[in-house]
């Protein structure tokens, strides 16, 4: 990914809880050749994952629909690149 000077864009990927490491192991897996990061956001990561994306360390953000219901005030006030709905049928409600 061509990143403009310097400047990171963040993705989001929202997925089931049961895929989120699947969705990391395979990130990682195509992406091991170039200077991309990304980071599962849940409980015992959000701070940290808050802080790499405050420095423009993150490419991308790897978290559940139920994680995105707690923390909605916190991930809407950062601005995406893509979004990505795994099972996107789930937002319907």
């Amino acid at each position: 990914m061509q990143k403009a000077k310097g400047i990171r864009p963040l993705n989001l990927v929202i997925c089931p809880n049961t895929l989120i490491y699947q969705w990391h192991k395979e990130v990682d897996k195509f992406f091991s050749h170039v200077d991309f990061v990304s980071s599962v956001y849940d409980a015992s990561t959000s701070q940290k994952v808050l802080q790499a994306v405050a420095r423009n360390e993150m490419d991308m953000i790897i978290t559940s629909y139920e994680k995105v219901r707690s923390d909605i005030e916190r991930l809407s006030q950062l601005k995406y690149f893509y979004i990505v709905l795994d099972e996107g049928h789930r937002i319907k409600n």
